[in-house]
């Protein structure tokens, strides 16, 4: 993807973000050890990222590289994901507006996805916030993850 794709993309993005602040903004804390929340799969990333693209209308020409649309879908749901479960549940309190890379051990392997965050250790407020059971059924429904639970992951501390 080249860096004129990117710019307008991520410019739009944050655009888009800062409108949506309006909906309970996370406290600004300094970033967690661990994180409380629903473990985000591929496949429910790339479907709203495809979906946010489609409406706005940033995918490439028909025929480019399958790839650059894969990349610019998870783009787009890394940026937009969390603030649009906000809007679609209301109630929903979330402590982070990205999700968040955490370490995952999956049969004896340990992998590195993302996490929607609804709780997490980087403050006494964050450590406090809850949802109910109803908000996150809701938010399992929307999301698409079958009979999840949310659970607490350690946060990695790339970069």
């Amino acid at each position: 993807m080249s860096s004129d794709n990117t710019s307008p993309l991520l410019r739009e993005l944050a655009e888009r973000t800062t409108r949506l602040m309006k909906y309970q903004r996370p406290f600004h804390t300094e970033r967690p050890d661990n994180a409380y929340g629903f473990l985000l799969t591929e496949e429910c990333i790339l479907r709203f990222g495809r979906l946010l693209c489609e409406r706005e209308g940033w995918f490439p020409d028909p025929g480019s590289d399958p790839s650059v649309e894969v990349q610019m879908a998870t783009i787009a749901a890394f940026t937009e994901l969390a603030p649009l479960t906000q809007v679609a549940i209301p109630e929903l309190r979330l402590t982070r507006w990205r999700l968040v890379l955490v370490k995952y051990t999956h049969e004896g392997e340990l992998t590195l996805r993302r996490v929607l965050v609804l709780s997490d250790d980087g403050s006494v407020e964050n450590r406090k916030m809850k949802n109910s059971v109803e908000v996150e059924e809701q938010l399992v429904k929307f999301l698409g993850l079958g009979d999840q639970k949310p659970a607490w992951y350690s946060v990695c501390k790339c970069g």
